[in-house]
Order: structure tokens, then sequence, then C-alpha cells
């Protein structure tokens, strides 16, 4: 999509524009990385789910983990299209 995103561990901002300028993503808190298979977007480990938002942080959807203490710390993806999720 020709984005670059960064994020200073308390802000997250994407551009579209080298790093020209930058446009803030608003986002629940906790632990942000990026999805770049299947899905795509942006994934948001909190205590108990994870969120996805492909629209840039205007919505979010959320998905229940096992424990409501998990936190998603990373995900992959396998050639099948299949995600798989590290929780601590």
């Amino acid at each position: 999509n020709g984005k670059v995103y960064a994020s200073d561990g308390s802000r997250f901002a994407y551009s579209t524009d080298q790093g020209s300028s930058w446009t803030s993503i608003s986002y629940p808190n906790d632990y942000m990385m990026p999805i770049r298979q299947g899905i795509g977007g942006i994934g948001l480990g909190v205590r108990g789910s994870f969120l996805v938002t492909q629209d840039d942080g205007k919505s979010w959807k959320s998905f229940l983990l096992p424990s409501r203490n998990a936190v998603v710390r990373d995900i992959a993806q396998d050639a099948g299209n299949n995600s798989y999720a590290v929780c601590y």
C-alpha cells in the first residue's frame, strides 16, 4: 500500500509520502505489530484479546484469546495462510 508505519512506544503513525508528513493512528494501548500477509493491517495485543485494524485505526475487530490474561506478542502465517500467535 506504499505506507510506512512508525512508533516511538507512546504514539503510532503512518506516512504515505516517504516521511514528509505523518498521520497518527488511535489505538487502545499495549503492544502493536504489523500483519503482513492474509488479512493485512495492524494487530494490537491487549490482555485477553487481539485487535486488528485494516483502516489505520478507524475501526478495530476483536478476537478473544483462550485466556483473559494472555497477550499476543508475535504472529506468523504459513504457506497455507494459517495464522499462529505467540502469547505470554
